[in-house]
Formats: C-alpha cells, structure tokens, sequence
C-alpha cells in the first residue's frame, strides 16, 4: 500500500539575513511546519506561485523595504497567490508607517514589535487560521 505524502513546504520565508531564515526554518520546521528560505526577493513571487504555500514571511528591514513592498505586491496580485495570507516581519515597528492601508488590503500579518517568539508562533497560528478560513 503506498502511502502519499505532501512535500510541499507549509510556509515560504524570504529574507537577505540568513540569521533571519535559519530561525525561522529551525522554529516552524520544529513544529511540524516546513519552510523553505530564500534570500532571492526578485523570484520570490514565482517561487510562492509555484509552490503555494499555506503561508508566507517576508523579512522587513531598513534599507531593504522596497524589496519586501514589491514582493507583497506581486504576491497578492496573482490570482494563484492572492488568497495567501502574508506575515511581515518588521525589525522596528517605524518601518511600516505609511504603510497601514496596504497592510489592510491585503490582511497582512504582523509579527509585534519585541521579537517575543511566543508572539511570533501565535501570529503564525492565526494567519493559518486566517487561510484555513477562507478556504475550508
């Protein structure tokens, strides 16, 4: 009898700090979620539309904002990926001022300010709440 078993990673994480992806992918694989990292914002979008992911994390950093505000844009404008619920990872809470009607639009996620790991793994839950939601 063979058994089938989804390969597919649950979660897509992208950022330039390898600190960053390692943490998350050693957090969320620990728990059952598996993740793939990629450091390559530019193919990010495809790399999400190809393997539609229950979730995806994007890292936002100072002075690499733009990366992350194209990558969320290009994510939720295709059809295959727009339903996928979007969890941003700010390194200071200053960073998405300005910011709030797109973060609306889309629903995105945000991991609070404090880095607090419990904090972390309870957004986490609710943005697969959130998808599990829409879907199910």
């Amino acid at each position: 009898m063979a058994v089938l078993v989804d390969m597919r990673p649950s979660i897509v994480a992208v950022s330039g700090e390898s600190g960053f992806l390692h943490l998350i992918q050693t957090l969320l694989d620990g728990l059952g979620l598996p993740v793939r990292a990629t450091s390559d914002w530019q193919c990010a979008p495809t790399l999400v539309e190809r393997l539609t992911p229950k979730l995806v994390i994007l890292d936002l950093l100072p002075g690499r904002e733009e990366s992350c505000w194209l990558a969320l844009e290009a994510i939720k404008a295709r059809p295959k990926t727009h339903a996928i619920p979007v969890l941003i990872c700010p390194v200071a809470g200053w960073l998405l001022a300005g910011h709030e009607t797109r973060l609306a639009l889309h629903r995105v996620h945000v991991w609070p300010e404090g880095f607090a790991l419990d904090d972390l793994l309870e957004t986490v839950q609710l943005a697969l709440a959130a998808r599990c939601g829409a879907d199910c």
